[in-house]
């Protein structure tokens, strides 16, 4: 697969350790994600819930 044109440079959105609580629950602890332009990212819970 040839390396994408975007691969060198800065994500458009970035998050580095990110944590999230319902309530006093914790539901993400310690996300990191870089999404650079052109990407298309869908993010999938365990059971297939976004």
């Amino acid at each position: 697969m040839p390396e994408r044109e975007n691969s060198t440079r800065e994500p458009v959105v970035s998050l580095r350790g990110a944590t999230a609580t319902l309530g006093a629950r914790p539901v993400l602890r310690g996300v990191d994600l870089a999404v650079h332009r052109g990407e298309v990212v869908a993010l999938l819970g365990a059971n297939g819930s976004g």
